[in-house]
């Protein structure tokens, strides 16, 4: 089985492929035993003398003899002792109710954080994001979540999550950058400085020291994850490089002029200048004309001259009667 196994690594395997035992496999009752042991990873399921593929994707060995199947799987599925990035949604006496993109949402008991007592309780509010381990994960029991390890320490996690961005990956990506010796994790570190929260559950927050370094990086890890090695590289070179300057958020209400705004152009085709509208207190009144000056603007207004007409009779006859 092993033989066969080693073979086909790197192959793209189907739901219902099985692999079985091999004569050269079997243990030799003369010479000495050296029996091997075998480790089924994600996607594959031992069943007597038959190894089957219960999910499709590629092949993948890491020695000595630990085999798993890589694929673009998104949907969840909860694992006793693994780190998933969860969501508070709901705080129900002493328990909180976790979303971590599952089936159903898990438990997480106010004292399962390091040092948290009865009197002593975390400050956990809904809406936080908590890195947390399973403690509890059965198809048939509700998972429970806990802060902190076996010996009692937070070790990394708790409620986080201040000035960053949360978003979606596969499962496979995940897997890949949190393996020993990471391409995609080294290929990260040549971009910005950043702090990276990886998640089981697919989900990896990001935090730059800007708005437009962390959009960055979050858009490269989200387009790299269907990408070979060379076309990786070539995405991480040309966001060092320049292909990814700047990015501008969408102006905001604050940043828009309002309506009693008129924008002119100037020289160079931009707003050079923004003048309101003439109030009422600056427009002239009915009495008064507007008389161009040299430059086109207002330049001078005069007020009208009433004539005033007196006939010989000594009576004064207005101009408008």
């Amino acid at each position: 089985m092993l033989s066969a196994l080693r073979e086909r690594t790197g192959d793209v395997l189907l739901p219902g492929d099985e692999f079985c035992f091999q004569p050269d496999d079997t243990l030799s009752l003369t010479g000495p035993a050296h029996p091997e042991k075998l480790v089924c990873g994600p996607g594959l399921r031992r069943s007597g003398d038959r190894l089957l593929v219960c999910k499709s994707g590629v092949l993948r060995h890491r020695q000595p003899n630990t085999f798993w199947m890589e694929s673009q799987q998104r949907r969840y599925v909860p694992a006793k002792g693994e780190t998933v990035i969860g969501i508070v949604t709901a705080k129900s006496g002493d328990v909180f109710k976790v979303d971590f993109g599952g089936s159903e949402q898990a438990s997480l008991s106010y004292l399962a954080f390091e040092g948290a007592t009865k009197r002593n309780r975390p400050n956990v509010q809904v809406g936080d994001l908590v890195f947390s381990q399973f403690l509890i994960a059965n198809k048939d029991m509700e998972p429970e979540l806990v802060c902190m390890d076996s010996s009692g320490r937070a070790n990394g996690m708790g409620v986080f999550g201040g000035g960053g961005l949360l978003f979606t990956v596969s499962l496979g990506l995940v897997r890949r950058l949190l393996s020993p010796h990471s391409e995609v994790q080294s290929d990260l570190q040549q971009l910005f400085p950043c702090e990276l929260v990886v998640g089981m559950n697919g989900r990896l927050w990001v935090k730059s020291s800007s708005v437009q370094q962390t959009l960055v990086i979050s858009n490269l890890l989200q387009s790299c994850d269907t990408m070979t090695a060379q076309q990786r590289r070539q995405l991480f070179r040309g966001g060092t490089g320049g292909a990814v300057d700047h990015i501008r958020p969408h102006p905001t209400p604050e940043d828009k002029p309002g309506p009693a705004a008129v924008q002119e152009g100037g020289t160079g085709g931009a707003v050079d200048h923004i003048r309101p509208h003439p109030t009422p207190e600056d427009k002239p009144g009915p009495a008064a004309v507007q008389e161009g000056g040299t430059g086109g603007a207002v330049d001078h207004i005069r007020p009208q001259v009433h004539l005033h007409l007196v006939p010989e009779d000594g009576s004064r006859l207005c101009s408008g009667c």
